[in-house]
């Protein structure tokens, strides 16, 4: 994942940097690279996905189980070609 990709994930969230740094426990400095870095540890795009589907959790209430693993799994192929 490029610092660019990172940056538009966080901007999918609707996130600030600010909050983006509150929610991956880093300072904003570290966030600030992280943005302009020609690649990010894989560390940050793991927890990427895992703040994506902690994000898709309240919309799949109610979904069978296998709507939502099909959903999930999507998510993650679409996010695996970014590493």
């Amino acid at each position: 994942m490029t610092g660019w990709e990172l940056r538009i994930w966080r901007k999918s969230m609707l996130w600030s940097r600010e909050k983006a740094a509150r929610e991956f426990g880093v300072t904003q400095r570290t966030w600030h690279a992280w943005e302009n870095a020609e690649q990010v540890d894989v560390t940050v795009w793991r927890t990427t996905q895992a703040l994506s589907v902690r994000d898709l959790l309240p919309h799949m209430q109610g979904m069978r189980k296998a709507d939502i693993i099909r959903r999930l799994e999507n998510e993650l192929r679409e996010t695996a070609g970014n590493v």
